[in-house]
């Protein structure tokens, strides 16, 4: 059995710099990362004991910044170190040497390492007792797959407002005075390329010195959904349980909901637009 080092590093030609990246064995045998694998630090602890042909399965975790942009990838390489077993559960043993360049030792074990190179650079070398390897296959530092590559979703919400009309101008150049009506607009967008955001949830809170028009676009109607251009879908005012479009919307304790069932997805390109109507007090 042998004890193995891990190492960790970044392709210099990765154009995301994650804030920290960690080692983690698959402790509780699951086959993906959680909260109850073991962390492994490079010249402290490692694999431990591995069997002659056995495969333990490790996690490279980084850490991605907020301000990490579409487009942007990071590609690391872990490397394995042999070290002899100590037979102490948790440590590494010696490093492990070479006999190859050496006589043969009557009587002895000899070592002789015949790894081979890992990279096409000068991180890893044949015969070293060392291999790496780069993430999704690649060769060496620069390689076309990028290993991780950043796609989030990209939205931007805008608000707009307008006077419908008032009680004395009524609907020609009304102005935002008592009594008068003004219509909401809240636009949702998700841009050209992004990736699709789910569970798509607005909550807007109505303003001060207002009411609500529960009924602006019908009897008990007081929400209107357009999603991605696709014709306004009309909402009960109140939240009764009553809506069945997808993308539903209420007014509920003086704010408006729409897609709060975590049914609301915007792919790349698509939009959703809300209207509601409130009356000046």
């Amino acid at each position: 059995m042998q004890d193995y080092d891990l190492e960790v590093g970044i392709d210099a030609a990765s154009t995301l710099a994650p804030t920290s990246v960690a080692i983690y064995a698959d402790t509780n045998l699951s086959g993906t990362y959680n909260a109850g694998d073991t962390l492994l630090v490079t010249g402290t602890n490692g694999l431990d004991a591995v069997a002659i042909d056995g495969t333990l399965t490790v996690f490279v975790v980084p850490t991605v910044p907020l301000t990490a942009t579409n487009g942007q990838w990071a590609n690391y390489y872990l490397r394995a170190i042999t070290h002899d077993d100590d037979t102490v559960g948790g440590t590494l043993g010696a490093l492990t040497t070479d006999d190859g360049g050496s006589a043969d030792t009557p009587g002895a074990v000899d070592v002789v390492l015949d790894d081979v190179d890992g990279d096409t650079g000068a991180i890893d070398a044949a015969k070293d007792g060392a291999h790496m390897f780069y993430g999704v296959g690649e060769a060496g530092p620069g390689g076309p797959d990028k290993g991780f590559i950043v796609s989030g979703a990209l939205l931007t919400v805008t608000k707009t407002s307008a006077v419908v009309s008032d009680p004395v101008n009524g609907a020609v150049n009304p102005k935002a005075i008592p009594g008068a009506t003004v219509e909401y607009t809240i636009t949702i967008a998700n841009a050209a390329g992004a990736a699709t955001a789910t569970s798509v949830a607005i909550a807007d809170t109505i303003d001060a010195n207002t009411t609500a028009s529960t009924s602006a676009y019908g009897a008990g109607l007081g929400v209107s959904v357009n999603f991605n251009g696709g014709g306004a879908v009309l909402d009960t005012s109140i939240d009764d349980g009553a809506d069945t479009s997808t993308y539903s919307g209420e007014f509920a304790l003086g704010v408006v909901g729409v897609g709060e069932d975590g049914t609301l997805s915007l792919a790349a390109g698509q939009n959703v637009v809300i209207k509601y109507q409130v009356t000046i007090n």
